[in-house]
């Protein structure tokens, strides 16, 4: 009966270990990204555009908050919005990125306007695209951020 609990209990922590990793999956480039449930919406702050200011996509905030963490937040315009399947956060060290990109990228839903998002500190390009019919269809102006 000893066995048995301590077996179990061997067991039941290796789940608990790497079921932790289960959450994150990998994306085309190999950095990690969530599930696509797991981004959050969040309100612009007061200044920011608003969907009837907006000529298609235009990033409104892009910061590093802290180590390895780019905060960004987007808005797109009402009849591009209500078309899109998505949007794609793109970030490359070439100006301009576009999809597919050799740096790394991250879908965000429909409904969703901002992301804190892991990355690789450096200087890098952020831009992102609405998603029609799985291509980017509409592109943002391109912005250097620095990543601390």
């Amino acid at each position: 009966m000893k066995r048995h609990a301590v077996l179990w209990g061997g067991i039941l922590a290796f789940v608990l270990l790497t079921g932790a990793g289960c959450a994150k999956s990998q994306t085309g480039t190999g950095e990690p990204a969530t599930k696509p449930g797991d981004e959050t919406a969040a309100p612009g702050p007061a200044g920011t555009p608003d969907a009837t200011d907006v000529q298609g996509v235009d990033i409104t905030k892009a910061e590093s908050t802290s180590k390895g963490v780019l905060n960004v937040e987007f808005a797109a315009d009402e009849a591009l919005a209500k078309d899109v399947q998505g949007y794609r956060l793109l970030l490359a060290n070439e100006p301009d990125p576009t999809w597919p990109t050799k740096g790394y990228w991250y879908q965000l839903g429909p409904d969703h306007r901002s992301k804190a998002w892991r990355v690789p500190s450096g200087k890098r390009h952020l831009r992102v695209c609405a998603v029609k019919n799985n291509q980017c269809a509409e592109y943002s102006e391109s912005m250097e951020v620095e990543v601390k």
